[in-house]
């Protein structure tokens, strides 16, 4: 690093997976200046180290560019829409993905904070603290959306309080409905083994949890616009482009993480804290929100 500090000549070093392995790099940004935005670098998961040399190498830029066969089978249909601009839909299967979920629909998304060093009892190092949910309730098709929320608001271990707040919520039939559910399964799990008096209750959400994310992770559902990814931030402005995380303070998780544990110091002004929370709850609202429109949209396209 000194040696770099001292050297008067910016180094010359070729944007490949080092951008984002082990971490998303700070200036990738500065380095991928002038870059197309539907370039190599969009689907840079998608392609191995190699082919991605070879590729600047013959100075292909753009993924509509990119030989044929350089594409794995995998990403080959996510290809030809960007290189077609095509939609691919498979009704059937979106049908038959959907006809798992059963009301009540319980649309849920949480927030955690992850430190290597735990700051509470019963932590592993970087085991995520749940400090926010978002719960969207829909009882039945005709029913009235409902919305409920909970934010720690200091730094204590919110796992109790918050499990005792979410289930006066979730019934015990229907669907729990997450964004690539791994994710709240695992937290649940966690929360599960911390306060055993849940440990059932956090069990039962697991087993009736359903993946909103199978239905384009599975490529039942395709747009150029995805670049072969199935998360949230790129799946919403394809289906609901009137929904924005654009208009928020706080557009994504670790930011909300960060957000949260300046909320609760003790250092951070009354004021401040008053604009955080209320930055955290819209944020964590959209998140449900997505869901429950995405689900609705992909309802029409069936009919």
């Amino acid at each position: 690093m000194s040696k770099i500090l001292k050297n008067k000549n910016e180094p010359n070093v070729r944007p490949v997976k080092q951008c984002n392995n082990p971490y998303e790099c700070m200036f990738k940004e500065y380095c991928l200046q002038g870059i197309p935005p539907k370039s190599i670098y969009s689907i840079i998961g998608k392609l191995s180290e190699k082919t991605i040399n070879k590729l600047l190498d013959d100075g292909i830029l753009e993924i509509e560019n990119i030989p044929e066969e350089y594409i794995t089978e995998r990403f080959s249909k996510h290809f030809h829409a960007i290189k077609y601009d095509v939609v691919s839909i498979d009704k059937e299967e979106i049908k038959n993905e959907l006809n798992q979920i059963k009301y009540p629909i319980y649309f849920l998304d949480y927030e955690t904070y992850a430190l290597p060093i735990p700051i509470f009892d019963g932590y592993k190092p970087y085991q995520n603290i749940v400090f926010q949910y978002s719960l969207h309730i829909q009882k039945s098709a005709d029913s009235k959306l409902e919305h409920h929320a909970y934010l720690a608001k200091s730094l204590t271990d919110p796992t109790r309080e918050l499990a005792e707040s979410l289930k006066k919520l979730i019934g015990k039939d229907g669907t729990t409905m997450a964004w690539n559910m791994g994710f709240e399964k695992n937290c649940n799990k966690g929360m599960g083994e911390r306060a055993k008096e849940y440990a059932e209750f956090f069990k039962d959400v697991n087993e009736r949890m359903y993946d909103l994310m199978a239905v384009f992770k599975k490529g039942f559902y395709i747009h150029k616009d995805f670049l072969g990814s199935a998360s949230l931030k790129k799946v919403l402005p394809v289906l609901v482009p009137n929904l924005s995380y654009g208009e928020l303070n706080i557009h994504e998780g670790m930011t909300a993480s960060n957000s949260w544990y300046e909320m609760v110091s003790e250092k951070t002004a009354e004021k401040r804290r008053k604009e955080i929370y209320d930055d955290l709850l819209k944020y964590c609202r959209l998140d449900t929100l997505a869901m429950v429109e995405i689900l609705k949209e992909l309802r029409k396209i069936i009919k």
